[in-house]
C-alpha cells in the first residue's frame, strides 16, 4: 500500500469515526435531561482526535499532490503533525482533568500524555531530519494513535450504557429471586 493510501485511508477512517459517534450520541443523549461530563468527554476525544488525524492526512495529501519534493513534504507534515497532537494532548487534558476522579483514568491519561508526547518528539526529529530522514513513519504513527484513541472513547461510549443496562437488569433479577 503506497502512502497516499494510507493517508486516504486515514481520513476516511477518521470520518467515519466521528460519523458514527454522532449517530450513537444522538440515540443515546438524544432525549437525555442529564449526561455525564464522562461521556461528554469521550465524545469530545472521538470528534477531536477523529479530526486531528484528518488534519494530519490532508496537510501531506495536499503536498503530494502539488508534487513538493518528499523530504519538503514530510519535514512540513511532522512541524504540523507536532502542533496538532501537542495541542490534542493539552486540550484534552483541558476539557477532561474534572471528568478523570478515579485513579484508573487519571493513569490512563498520563499514559495517552506520554506515549503522544514521545510521538511529538518522533516527529520533531523527523522534521529536523535526526534519526528519522524526513519520512512518513512518525506522522502515519501519530495519525494511527488519534484514530486509535478516538476508537477507544467510540468503544467506551457504545458499550457502557449496554453494560449499565446488563447489571440494572442482573441487579434486578437478583432482587426479585431474593
Amino acid at each position: 500500500m503506497e502512502v497516499f493510501d494510507m493517508l486516504v485511508l486515514g481520513v476516511e477512517a477518521a470520518f467515519a469515526l466521528a460519523g458514527f459517534a454522532g449517530i450513537i450520541a444522538t440515540f443515546q443523549f438524544g432525549e437525555a435531561e442529564k449526561i455525564r461530563r464522562l461521556d461528554a468527554v469521550g465524545l469530545s476525544l472521538i470528534v477531536k482526535d477523529s479530526f486531528s488525524a484528518a488534519a494530519c492526512c490532508t496537510l501531506p495529501m495536499l503536498l503530494i499532490v502539488f508534487q513538493v519534493t518528499e523530504a519538503t513534504t514530510w519535514s512540513l507534515a511532522s512541524i504540523f503533525a507536532s502542533i496538532v497532537m501537542a495541542l490534542s494532548v493539552y486540550g484534552g487534558y483541558r476539557i477532561s482533568w474534572r471528568a478523570f476522579k478515579s485513579k484508573s483514568f487519571q493513569l490512563l491519561f498520563l499514559v495517552v500524555a506520554i506515549i503522544t508526547s514521545l510521538i511529538v518528539f518522533a516527529n520533531i526529529l523527523n522534521a529536523s531530519g535526526i534519526v528519522f530522514n524526513r519520512e512518513p513513519g512518525p506522522v502515519l504513527l501519530g495519525v494511527a494513535w488519534a484514530l486509535a484513541i478516538a476508537a477507544y472513547s467510540f468503544t467506551r461510549l457504545l458499550l457502557l450504557p449496554i453494560w449499565k443496562s446488563v447489571r440494572l437488569m442482573e441487579a434486578a433479577d437478583a432482587g426479585a429471586s431474593a
